[in-house]
Formats: C-alpha cells, sequence, structure tokens
C-alpha cells in the first residue's frame, strides 16, 4: 500500500512495484494515480475512521504479508512555514492515522521517508544516522515527531517501522523551487544559470534511486522493531557542479553565475552517510548525477 500515490515519489514507486509484481493499492486524496500502477483509492488520511475501515477491508487476508509505504502529506519547506497548523495536521495527525489503520489491520510493516532536514548543523560529513537533531523548519519538525510515533508504535505495539532519512531528491515532478529543478530549467531553456550561491554542498539523489532504495527498504523488514537509514546518494555535490553537469547535460555552453556568496556557504555541507542502508539491504544508488540529469531531462525536465 502507498499513500501519497499520486505524487513525486507515490506515483513512481507505485508503477514500479505494480511492474515488479506485487499486489498494489495507491491511496491518495486526489483519486487515480495512473495506468499501470494497481488499485486506486481516494482516501484523505485525516479521515481516521474511513481510513481504517479500508484498510481492514483491502488488506484482509493478506495483512501478514502486507507494507504499507507511507508518502502522504506536505513534503514542502515553504508551504509548511505558511501553514504551519495544516502541516502538523496531515503530516503528523495523518502519520498517526495511518500507524493506527495499521493496527487496526493487522498490517505490521510501515516503510516512512524522512529527511535530511533533521539533522542539526554545521555537522561533520558524511553524516550518520546517530548524529544529532535540531529541526530548523515546521516541515523538518514534523518528519522528527512522525519518527518518534513510528519508533513508539514498533516498540508499544510490536509494528516493523523503517524511517529512511533522504537527500536532496530530484526528476521530473520534484518540486519546481528545489534547487536542482530551477538549475535543470535554467539549462534546458538555454541560459544563463544564475543561482545564489554556488558553495554550498548537498548529497543529491535521482528519484528512481530513491524509489529502489524505497523497495528494499520495503522488502527487508522485519517482523517488529524499529530501523532509521539514511537513503541518498552518498556523494558530495556543490551547487556550482549541478550547475555545470546540468549544463553540460542540456548542451550548455554557459558557466553558472552566482548572485551572492555568504562567507560561511563554503562551509556549508551536507552529506549523507548511506552505510547502514547498504549494509541492511544491500542497495546501492545507480545513478551518477549525469545520469540522473540526463534521464530527467528525456523525462520532460525537472
Amino acid at each position: 500500500m502507498v499513500t501519497g500515490a499520486a505524487g513525486f515519489l507515490g506515483a513512481a514507486l507505485a508503477e514500479r512495484l505494480a511492474a515488479s509484481g506485487a499486489r498494489v493499492i495507491g491511496i491518495d486524496v486526489a483519486g487515480r494515480v495512473g495506468s499501470g500502477a494497481g488499485e486506486s483509492i481516494r482516501l484523505d488520511v485525516l479521515d481516521a475512521d474511513a481510513l481504517c475501515a479500508a484498510f481492514v477491508d483491502l488488506v484482509g487476508d493478506d495483512a501478514p504479508s502486507a507494507v504499507v509505504v507511507h508518502l502522504m502529506g506536505r513534503g514542502h519547506v515553504g508551504v509548511c512555514r505558511d501553514d504551519p497548523l495544516g502541516a502538523v495536521a496531515l503530516n503528523v495527525i495523518g502519520t498517526t492515522n495511518v500507524l493506527e489503520a495499521c493496527r487496526k489491520a493487522g498490517v505490521r510493516r510501515v516503510v516512512f521517508p524522512s529527511s535530511a532536514l533533521v539533522y542539526r548543523l554545521p555537522a561533520r560529513s558524511p553524516i550518520g544516522e546517530d548524529a544529532p537533531v535540531a529541526p530548523r523548519s515546521i516541515y523538518a519538525a514534523t518528519k522528527l515527531a512522525c519518527e518518534a510515533l513510528l519508533q513508539a508504535y514498533a516498540v508499544e505495539y510490536g509494528l516493523s517501522c523503517t524511517v529512511a532519512r533522504l537527500g536532496n531528491v530530484y526528476g521530473r515532478g520534484a518540486a519546481a523551487d528545489s534547487i536542482a529543478s530551477i538549475v535543470m530549467r535554467q539549462a534546458i531553456a538555454g541560459g544563463p544559470v544564475v543561482v545564489e550561491t554556488l558553495a554550498p554542498v548537498r548529497d543529491f539523489i535521482y528519484r528512481d534511486d530513491v524509489v529502489s532504495g524505497l523497495m528494499a527498504l520495503a522488502t527487508s523488514t522485519e517482523t517488529s522493531g524499529f530501523r532509521l537509514v539514511n537513503l541518498s546518494s552518498g556523494v558530495p555535490t556543490s551547487i556550482r557542479e549541478l550547475a555545470e553537469t546540468a549544463c553540460a547535460v542540456a548542451g550548455v555552453r554557459a558557466k553558472p553565475i552566482e548572485r551572492s556568496s555568504s562567507p560561511g556557504a563554503a562551509r556549508d555541507s551536507v552529506v549523507l552517510s548511506i552505510e547502514r542502508m547498504t549494509t541492511c539491504t544491500g542497495w546501492t544508488p545507480t545513478f551518477s548525477l549525469r545520469a540522473g540529469l540526463r534521464a530527467t531531462l528525456a523525462d520532460g525536465g525537472g
């Protein structure tokens, strides 16, 4: 079961799971998730009673083998900042409702994507899962709250709950104001590629690598307990490197332009350690930055 199955990651995940032969139930407030993505159910995770009833009805005797990948929520920092009450409701209360629906339907396994934004910065790179956390946005705070809920449900009710903290995910359908989308859009338009600063170092991961990582976690979950992993490329990439690679992929001969540069920008580095993820599942990312941006271009842009 994939909640948020019409979203950026949810649609791609539902389609890949269905192609692999799994029975897929896509849940989203938008309704259908597209052809080839399995069954589609229109549900709001804030409607706790309807959600529980649907889970019990849909899963039935398949509960012991079922896995829920919970992607529905507000995944944009700015949107959460503008409406903190709505963000907490959908992200935190919605997640609680999903966990309750799992518990009542007998579903034991849940996979939840969190964010590298929960880590305290500055931090020594690569950042491991045991590094201190200190959310700096409402969005990150809701993610951390959800992590705590999953851990509590694993302890209290014996569920198998896995949290995957994601790096900077890019690809078709990503937020239009993400740095990768901005850079790719400008490169496709022929340039110039203009960004605020070129110095920060980030950990970019292509959408399809995230999907394969989530699939690996869904199929390797334990019978009970809480598991926390980083899911990203583990490769440090400066914004300058991102811009230059995007220009090369789009066939644009232009040097990236920096609007401004703060004195501490060069020390702003967020790169995740993926050693635990690889050890737990055997998963490794397959797309280099160049290959991911090329696939994004072929798929219609950022």
